[in-house]
């Protein structure tokens, strides 16, 4: 847009042309402002807030920030700042505007004061001595000029000045001063040309907009809304792992723990009359009654901003939404059995973590939380699973072919063993790590060796039910197991160990990415 600006006019009663040579010669003319309106290139989200909670006059300040289109990546992980920005744009006081499709290097400032706020207007110390240069006008035409119109005080600021401190230290600039009222048509003029800036640059309406309509619709606690619209991408090597990271620890954090032990009483699941019996209940089998179906497992939403996470990782998260899960660009919106379900068809394992701190061992099945070690009440509870697994070892004597059976039950022993401890390697490579140990050959795996028909699978399946209650049994299949496999498997997010079935000796030795399989833990 285009508009004349009459120099001989009474509508200004001074126009001039500064030289700010620190932030402190600029920002005394924001002083004793009522209401501000800004075009500026480059600024914070940090600085914006300082700046209108530092001027006491002021009541209202809008900006428009001309470098940025996606001005939320500076708010990831500052929650405490998104919150108080929304509290003053959902108030009318903070107004932020983006320009999403172009930048925009105009620098224009409009500020308005009080009727009493501008009595020094003509003093010279507030428009820097030496570094002004007054516009003169012929004074007769000043005469012939209408009376000026009622309105507050105002001054228009056009030049090279962002509103930002950065760089005034070595930088010096120049803008042109206009000092006039609210109800003058310069001043309208210059609103025109703001509001030409809102309108022709803006697409989404006001910043942080969306953000309140979010409050709004949740149910959840606004606290917790804010916290999500703040998460994003922190720069890590393993965007994948990071992600999933993320939802392990909503789960754990909005899903109900069910305790997965022997002996438990507390499942209100079954019915008083359930005859089932104690061992199987315990173990959790996966009857009608004591295992819930898939479409009646909980299905507490979780949601979570994909912001500056590169393609290929929305890419694999967008496999979710085969089961009851949206994925853009911007978010992920899933439930826990969706989650679990993703995991188990892309990684075929479920998630599994320890959490240090609480001593506490997990893994997500089903939309639940089970944790797998809260310590039995009863001493027998520990005799009985013990017997158990006894009776399944003397299987060798009764039904095995083999001329040590007890050199047979020994491996099988020590196979049990390490599935127990594979859980917990994550703390013992953090041990070795911390002594300069090569993880890569001080972590073993299990090898189990035999003839076809000899056990190995069912072996297998009787470990995994052991850890999980009967929720996990099935290994993977050799066929489904090659490079990338072993490789993504780094992503899971899990320590719940994987296990393949009927795998040939030449297909172990060609998957070389086992050999340094934690070089990048």
């Amino acid at each position: 847009m285009q508009f004349d600006i009459l120099i001989d006019t009474a509508q200004t009663d001074d126009s001039y042309v500064e030289i700010f040579k620190s932030w402190r010669s600029f920002s005394d003319l924001f002083e004793n402002a009522r209401r501000m309106r800004v075009v500026t290139y480059c600024d914070s989200p940090e600085f914006i807030l300082d700046l209108f909670e530092d001027l006491d006059e002021l009541e209202s300040l809008e900006v428009i920030v001309g470098d940025v289109g996606d001005y939320r990546e500076r708010l990831i992980e500052k929650p405490d700042l998104a919150d108080r920005l929304e509290r003053l744009r959902r108030e009318g006081k903070l107004t932020i505007y983006l320009c999403e499709n172009k930048e925009v290097h105009s620098k224009l400032y409009l500020i308005e004061y009080a009727d009493t706020a501008d009595e020094s207007v003509d003093d010279g110390e507030s428009k820097g001595e030496s570094d002004q240069m007054t516009f003169d006008y012929d004074e007769q035409a000043e005469a012939d000029d209408v009376a000026e119109s009622e309105g507050s005080p105002a001054k228009v600021i056009v030049g090279s000045p962002n509103l930002s401190r950065n760089a005034w230290s070595n930088q010096t600039n120049v803008g042109v001063v206009y000092e006039t009222t609210t109800a003058s048509d310069l001043f309208e003029n210059f609103e025109d040309l703001y509001r030409d800036h809102r309108d022709s640059y803006n697409n989404d309406g006001p910043f942080l907009e969306d953000l309140t309509e979010q409050i709004e619709r949740s149910e959840d606690d606004r606290e917790e809304v804010i916290k999500l619209f703040t998460e994003g991408a922190v720069g890590t090597q393993d965007e994948l792992g990071e992600v999933h990271g993320r939802l392990a620890d909503h789960i754990d954090a909005e899903v109900d723990t069910v305790d997965l032990v022997l002996g438990d009483e507390g499942d209100e699941e079954l019915p008083n009359d359930e005859s089932e019996t104690t061992t199987e209940r315990d173990l959790g089998s996966e009857t009608d009654e004591a295992e819930p179906g898939l479409e009646d497992a909980p299905q507490d939403r979780i949601t979570l901003s994909l912001r500056g996470y590169d393609e290929s990782t929305v890419d694999t998260l967008s496999q979710m939404s085969d089961f009851d899960a949206t994925v853009s660009n911007d978010a992920l919106t899933t439930t826990p059995d969706a989650f679990q379900r993703y995991a188990q068809q892309v990684f075929d394992v479920p998630t599994m973590h320890l959490d240090q701190e609480g001593e506490q061992l997990k893994f997500h099945y089903d939309g639940t939380v089970y944790r797998v070690t809260r310590l039995p009440e009863d001493p027998q509870q520990v005799n009985d699973a013990l017997a158990e697994i006894e009776a399944y070892f003397e299987t060798v004597d009764d039904y095995g072919n083999s001329n040590n059976p007890t050199a047979v039950k020994a491996h099988m022993y020590e196979a049990l063993l390490w599935f127990f401890w594979a859980p917990f390697a994550n703390r013992q490579a953090a041990f070795y790590q911390r002594h300069g140990i090569n993880l890569d050959k001080a972590l073993p795996y299990l090898y189990v060796f035999g003839e076809s028909n000899g056990g190995k699978g069912t072996f297998c399946r009787f470990a995994l039910s052991l850890i999980s209650g009967n929720r996990v049994e099935a290994p993977v299949d050799a066929d489904e197991i090659g490079k990338r496999k072993v490789r993504n498997l780094r992503s899971v997010h899990t320590s719940f160990p994987v296990v393949v079935d009927d795998i040939t000796k030449q297909k172990v030795n060609s998957l070389d990415t086992l050999r340094n399989y934690w070089s990048g833990w």
